[in-house]
């Protein structure tokens, strides 16, 4: 099933049993809350990337999806550096059609995290250039 080497960690985070099925997760742990441990650096990073995804979703009539203009809002505020970056004017339309899989005219959750996963693979590659570099000094 989707997400399987996630699933303790999902189904503390998330109590909607119609989700856990869809993506094929057991029922919600037996647990009223988590336990009182600091979550981690990449539980974190997690929750941010729901919490921001989401933040940008509820800006027109869909909850759960980002339209177009809702995806220029968050790459304008999240993603500015790498917006900067780009020469091309047609940018967003150009990753808007990319990660529109479905075609719908919307990017769902699983769509734009494609997009945060191809940034930081880029991301790391930058970084293992520079290492090498640095390690050549």
């Amino acid at each position: 099933p989707l997400y399987k080497t996630s699933a303790p960690l999902l189904s503390h985070f998330c109590s909607d049993p119609a989700l856990l099925h869809r993506i094929g997760l057991p029922q919600p742990c037996k647990f009223k809350q988590l336990p009182a441990a600091m979550p981690s650096d990449l539980e974190t990073a997690m929750q941010l990337l729901i919490t921001v995804f989401h933040r940008y979703a509820a800006k027109d009539d869909q909850n759960s999806t980002l339209s177009r203009r809702e995806l220029r809002l968050l790459m304008e505020n999240e993603l500015s550096n790498f917006l900067k970056s780009q020469k091309d004017p047609h940018t967003i339309d150009k990753i808007m059609k990319d990660l529109d899989a479905n075609g719908d005219g919307q990017v769902d959750f699983e769509e734009f995290v494609s997009l945060v996963v191809g940034l930081s693979v880029a991301c790391e590659q930058c970084y293992q250039t520079h290492l090498k570099k640095t390690a050549r000094k």
